[in-house]
């Protein structure tokens, strides 16, 4: 396993994602889940997805590839549109491996978010 040093330099900011920051490293799946707010994710998921780049400078972008990803967003209608798109391109620029993506709150979104939930192990 890689760590990030605790050098003052690396982690700029003195912040909770210093806590987040070993429990992704150890993690093998990172799932994001989110309410879809102004068309898109949370403000806050966001922001800690924008500070993976710490791992990435540091650690190789390679380290995050070794990684799988799956998102959940709970939201009406088809707007998710761009959020596919963002969530895609995240994932292929980031290097990890997408597990898929469930968007919505109607009857066949649950079965789809079980059978994506269960088959991560």
């Amino acid at each position: 396993m890689i760590i990030l040093k605790n050098s003052e330099h690396i982690r700029v900011q003195k912040d909770d994602m210093n806590k987040i920051y070993p429990k992704i490293m150890e993690a093998d799946v990172l799932v994001f889940v989110s309410p879809m707010y102004w068309w898109g994710i949370t403000g806050e998921l966001k922001l800690a997805i924008d500070r993976f780049q710490t791992i990435t400078r540091h650690a190789g972008v390679d380290y995050l590839g070794r990684k799988f990803t799956a998102l959940f967003m709970i939201c009406r209608g088809g707007g998710a549109q761009a959020e596919r798109m963002w969530y895609a391109a995240r994932s292929q620029v980031v290097g990890c491996r997408d597990l898929g993506y469930v968007f919505g709150i109607e009857k066949q979104n649950v079965e789809e978010a079980r059978q994506l939930g269960t088959s991560i192990k």
